[in-house]
């Protein structure tokens, strides 16, 4: 029969197909959508090798995985300080959503062959313009509405994570642009037109940590990719001028840029953040930094009181107001310390930071040694992106994320696959 086989519309091939360009939309828009298709590839595949009787291909496919190692090293202190944890429930819990991040990762290099690697990222570049157009009329119509810009593109997440979206989104249409420029019309108006959009969101979700990772992203092309440097001035150009120019328009934009500096003096001078009561005109860029430098404080202390193994996964909550019994801006209560490190320090100890460490290091030098191999479009957005993605972590806990952490592990497994020259 036609879906018995594994070519054809309904071949399995082609469903896993399917079901790649399904996580590549989701990434952009739901964590359920980019679930339901990573584990309908899951399901496809185990389908594939269980009617050829060859399931040991799993073993042999997570064995060969380029970060095995250092996954293994990570989910075994992932474990460990669970089972360590103040709250054990909560702690142990926490695993499956570690375990599923080394499960995304493994599935994507097992499933994404070169030949799929066109079509997935088309849509996946598609996916990224219509939500950054969805973001900014979001962000528009509160103009409208309000005659100011209160209101962040967000789109489908908050405005936060879906800055951070857009930049790894913008990573790969700007490498995709400049390392194998379009050149059929329908792909010119898709890549040109998201290339256009995509900074747009992202300055309108008025996310610094997402500016600060635009900045980097495109200054690791520039280091990179040395033939991408006279294509990428008169892009620069025409960026820095839209940018000057949203500066000069938008109020709140501006503000968010040049206050940077500023709140951080501020913020560095005041022992806690008061809380915004309506009507309240305190400087709120200040208030914001304030509170990610007292949740620093206190991860900090949990680290001091638990170096080795911290606190437990998921924890933080739990001894949140133990060690910071006053309202802190808002909230009384927080789950996120608002930076991956000191929150890996608080929660896992110096252990769980080294794993952590141990993994990025070794993802950035799959990048790079990808990219040495070959310097295409995939090659170049992974290593564009991940120090951009390194740095935004300091100010969020994006990689335990969905949104992002998978986003960032479809480019690497992008990378990895672009260079294996088989569709076998």
């Amino acid at each position: 029969m036609p879906y018995m086989e594994n070519t054809g519309r309904f071949g399995t091939r082609a469903l896993t197909l399917y079901g790649l360009c399904l996580f590549a939309c989701g990434a952009l828009f739901s964590v359920t959508v980019v679930e339901a298709g990573l584990f309908f590839v899951l399901a496809v595949l185990v389908f594939e090798k269980y009617r050829e009787k060859d399931l040991a291909y799993f073993g042999r496919g997570l064995r060969a995985n380029p970060l095995f190692k250092p996954w293994l090293v990570y989910l075994a202190v992932c474990l460990l300080t669970g089972l360590l944890a103040f709250n054990l429930k909560k702690g142990v819990g926490y695993f499956p959503s570690d375990l599923v991040k080394y499960i995304c990762f493994s599935v994507l290099c097992l499933a994404l062959r070169p030949g799929n690697l066109p079509a997935v990222s088309a849509f996946y570049a598609g996916a990224a313009a219509l939500s950054a157009a969805a973001g900014i009329s979001e962000a528009l119509w509160g103009y409208v509405l309000h005659s100011d810009f209160h209101i962040r593109a967000g789109a489908f997440a908050n405005p936060v994570r879906y800055g951070e979206m857009m930049v790894i989104a913008f990573t790969f249409v700007l490498s995709r642009v400049l390392a194998a420029p379009p050149e059929r019309k329908v792909e010119k108006i898709l890549y040109y037109g998201a290339l256009a959009l995509i900074p747009l969101a992202i300055a309108f979700s008025q996310t610094r940590g997402a500016y600060l990772g635009l900045i980097i992203t495109v200054a690791g092309i520039l280091v990179f990719e040395k033939a991408a440097r006279k294509k990428l001035a008169p892009w620069l150009a025409v960026f820095a001028a839209a940018a000057l120019a949203l500066m000069m328009l938008n109020p709140a934009v501006r503000y968010r840029v040049t206050s940077i500096a500023d709140g951080v003096r501020n913020a560095a001078s005041v022992q806690s953040a008061q809380p915004v009561t309506p009507g309240h005109t305190a400087d709120l860029t200040a208030l914001a930094t304030n509170i990610r430098l007292e949740l620093w404080k206190v991860g900090f202390r949990l680290f001091k009181d638990h170096p080795l193994f911290g606190i437990g996964p998921a924890n933080v909550g739990v001894v949140f107001k133990t060690y910071h019994p006053a309202r802190l801006g808002e909230l009384d209560n927080y789950g996120s310390l608002h930076n991956l490190y000191i929150h890996q320090l608080a929660e896992r100890g110096i252990l769980g930071l080294a794993a952590l460490l141990f993994l990025f290091g070794s993802m950035f030098l799959l990048a790079l040694k990808n990219f040495r191999a070959s310097a295409n479009p995939y090659t170049l957005w992974a290593l564009a992106l991940l120090p951009a993605y390194f740095a935004m972590n300091f100010t969020e806990i994006s990689f335990q994320h969905v949104h992002t952490s998978f986003a960032v592990f479809l480019a690497l497994a992008a990378s990895y696959n672009s260079i294996q020259g088989t569709d076998a």
